[in-house]
């Protein structure tokens, strides 16, 4: 009886090595999987989450890449301009507590140099980025009358009432910056932005780059602040209704 209880402690002595020799050459054959802590993403990527509970906009400044827009007589690029002041707009917002989405913010584009696929490029980030409201920031140019053509103008799909709610609100924004940066009012055009969104979104022209004062406007600093609150007054506006 003694001599096979020694056994079976020997027998299970034995068993117990065989498992633990096979745990660790086991341990030895997985491969290595990375461990993500928190603030250790690529800095090149997105790092929004959607259970952060910001309202999310998304700026989208016109142009960019292969696609100057207009210019100036003295020079000024709109795909400059516009990317110039929806930066200054996207550090307004944040201030307010926005998490804001830029199409681009740079001259560098990742779409392709097509119409089509660089304007649905944009709202395909939009929807990816799940944002509240879509503003694309424009300039403006009239070759027929450019001396007496000025002033903002903000575009809109009429048939979409969240849409025109949003750009009933910046446009009363932009009101008051007249006489100095005239309004135009709110107007409705066939564009890819405003067909095909899935999200309220408007096309804000700021001015026109063929008109003198409107181009010393936007590009003076204390007068583009002011257009820039203004556009961020209203967005800010609309959020609030909508909450």
């Amino acid at each position: 009886m003694k001599k096979r209880t020694q056994q079976n402690l020997i027998l299970s002595a034995s068993i117990g090595f065989i498992c633990l020799l096979i745990l660790v050459l086991f341990s030895f054959m997985m491969p290595d999987v990375p461990v993500f802590q928190e603030g250790n993403a690529s800095e090149n990527v997105n790092t929004y989450e959607p259970q952060d509970d910001r309202p999310v906009v998304v700026i989208d400044p016109g142009h960019g890449g292969y696609d100057n827009g207009s210019s100036s007589e003295n020079g000024v690029v709109e795909k400059e301009l516009n990317l110039e002041i929806s930066m200054n707009v996207r550090d307004l917002l944040e201030e307010n507590g926005i998490h804001v989405v830029l199409t681009r913010d740079s001259d560098e584009i990742s779409w392709p140099d097509d119409n089509v696929e660089d304007l649905q490029a944009r709202l395909d980030i939009a929807a990816a980025a799940q944002a509240q409201l879509m503003v694309s920031l424009h300039c403006n140019i009239s070759e027929e009358d450019p001396e007496n053509v000025k002033g903002s103008e903000i575009y809109v799909n009429l048939s979409q009432s969240d849409s025109l709610a949003l750009a009933e609100a910046i446009n009363a924004q932009l009101e008051t910056l007249s006489p100095a940066l005239v309004s135009r009012g709110v107007k409705t055009g066939q564009f890819h932005l405003l067909t095909y969104n899935t999200l309220p979104c408007v096309i804000v022209e700021m001015g026109f780059l063929s008109n003198a004062d409107d181009v010393s406007y936007l590009t003076g600093e204390n007068t583009q602040a002011l257009l820039c609150h203004a556009i961020v007054d209203g967005i800010m506006s609309q959020i609030k209704a909508d909450a």
